[in-house]
């Protein structure tokens, strides 16, 4: 993505949600920070969907950081359940969980930064955390 915020960027994700027609659409490397703005966020958004972002939290990021962040594009109307994921020193990861008219369906949203990046951890890292990830949501959801 390398910023939503970025009126090219942001009008692309309009423009392929348009002619796809795309209930639901995940983004990475959004960099939305906390301190981005909602009249920011409005104007990054498409007619008819709801943005949740979920800037990186991890201790290591200053608030300066960009190519960080992950987050959803959902069309409305929608019905969100709460989710919450444990956080990993090696990707990002973010999730939402809808409820539809016979079922919930959870959707996640999982980032590795390349290994150019200040945040890229060994790959052996990413794996044993994956692996962790899934039997941990593996055996929540059961």
């Amino acid at each position: 993505m390398r910023s939503l915020l970025h009126p090219l960027h942001s009008a692309a994700v309009s423009d392929f949600i348009g002619s796809h027609n795309r209930d639901i659409f995940c983004l990475t490397e959004t960099w939305i920070k906390p301190t981005t703005t909602f009249t920011e966020l409005a104007d990054c958004t498409p007619p008819n969907y709801t943005l949740f972002s979920f800037p990186r939290t991890s201790k290591s990021t200053s608030s300066t950081a960009v190519g960080v962040g992950t987050g959803f594009l959902i069309r409305e109307p929608f019905t969100q359940l709460p989710t919450s994921l444990t956080e990993f020193s090696s990707f990002e990861s973010s999730a939402v969980t809808l409820k539809l008219p016979h079922s919930k369906r959870s959707v996640f949203n999982i980032y590795r930064p390349p290994s150019s990046s200040t945040f890229s951890k060994p790959f052996s890292v990413f794996l044993d955390e994956i692996n962790f990830f899934s039997l941990f949501r593996c055996c929540r959801t059961s």
